[in-house]
């Protein structure tokens, strides 16, 4: 597999490589084409902006219930879906809190009504919430983990031949 050059690159002489080892590759990365591969993973940060957003909505829904109070379902869903998305990864972030994201299956719960009084609904309600917070936290850690696979391929190739750098730039 070559990765192919821009043709500003084309007519660059090769980087002559310093003392210091290159750095390894991702095997399982391998196949993909430069273009591919910056693609994945932007598409992977741009999952993980929407988990963070939803997963961010069912902390909030979950400190709301522990606080022995409950607002009103439609104003709790004005308020939180209005907030800003301010991930931890903010190079990867193309959308904002305003935007309508898809919503994941089960999180339905987040807009549950309960009465403040039943004890019992409240603790079942954040049970439920809880349980989305652990599946979500867990997919997102998956995310960042390839995000980061990817991520080290990417530069394991630019240090290979930084030439290749070049198509990140605007044309």
């Amino acid at each position: 597999m070559t990765d192919e050059l821009p043709p500003a690159a084309a007519g660059l002489p090769p980087v002559r490589r310093g003392p210091r080892p290159l750095p390894d590759r991702v095997p399982e990365l391998a196949h993909l084409a430069l273009g591919e591969l910056r693609a994945m993973r932007t598409e992977l940060g741009d999952e993980e902006g929407r988990v963070s957003y939803w997963r961010r909505l069912v902390q909030a829904r979950a400190d709301v219930l522990r606080q022995s109070r409950d607002l009103p379902v439609a104003r709790l869903q004005e308020v939180l879906s209005s907030q800003q998305v301010v991930p931890g990864r903010t190079a990867f972030l193309t959308a904002d809190g305003s935007s309508l994201l898809p919503p994941l299956p089960g999180l339905e719960a987040v807009w549950s009504a309960v009465d403040p009084e039943d004890e019992g609904a409240r603790s079942a309600l954040l049970a439920t919430l809880v349980e989305m917070d652990e599946q979500l936290s867990a997919y997102r850690r998956r995310l960042h983990e390839r995000i980061d696979l990817a991520t080290r391929d990417l530069v394991a190739r630019y240090a290979a031949d930084p030439r290749l750098c070049l198509v990140a730039l605007p044309v």
